[in-house]
């Protein structure tokens, strides 16, 4: 959201050296390749790049990046949840890891879904042809969310969603489904989990057991 509020998408960036700090990342970028801000954020969403999200926040300073976010949390009243790194990485001696409860989470869904409707159109894709900004092809982008494409027998489609796995907080998933009989929104989050698609399946079915819509 903080991404969206500052830059235009079409604008573009370099890579450098600094932007890139895990070399087996799955963004595959190296310095000196140039994109869109849109196509780093497609790598960020999509296959959860982590050095995309270090390159965006390096655009406008990580500082600066860092205060955006935070201060963002606080106008959306998400009270228990604070960024340190822009890519929700632990950090070694960092000595404070990234941290958001379930309903901060669902607020900030809410938030997305009502103002930032790209955010979950270009989360629920499947696949995405990353070029650079001359054309030329630089990797298939391949999601990170199993259920996009293994779900069927939900009444309802999916709108977005966001996977997310450290040491400390295991594996999470947001989902955001629209009903198809109400057209309501249902967003489901699952943290520190062991297996958060066989989770969110079991939660997302027992709502639908449970609650007539």
């Amino acid at each position: 959201m903080a991404l969206l509020d500052n830059g235009g998408l079409a604008d573009t960036l370099t890579i450098t050296e600094a932007d890139v700090p895990e070399a087996a990342d799955v963004g595959l970028l190296h310095p000196g390749d140039i994109f869109s801000r849109r196509d780093m954020l497609h790598s960020m969403l999509i296959e959860s790049s982590n050095n995309a999200a270090t390159t965006l926040a390096n655009q406008v300073g990580a500082e600066n990046f860092l205060a955006q976010l935070n201060a963002k949390a606080g106008e959306l009243g998400l009270t228990n949840t604070h960024f340190f790194t822009p890519h929700g990485l632990d950090i070694e001696g960092l000595g404070a890891s990234n941290y958001a409860t379930a309903s901060d989470l669902v607020e900030a869904a809410i938030e997305i879904t009502a103002k930032y409707p790209e955010i979950w159109d270009i989360s629920r894709l499947s696949e995405y042809r990353l070029t650079t900004i001359d054309g030329v092809f630089h990797h298939q982008i391949t999601t990170t969310n199993k259920l996009l494409d293994t779900v069927t027998n939900w009444p309802a489609v999916i709108v977005g969603g966001k996977t997310g796995q450290t040491e400390l907080a295991r594996k999470n998933l947001l989902l955001v489904l629209r009903d198809n009989k109400t057209g309501g929104y249902l967003i489901n989050v699952v943290l520190g989990s062991g297996d958060n698609f066989a989770d969110m399946i079991a939660l997302t079915n027992w709502v639908y057991q449970s609650y007539e819509f």
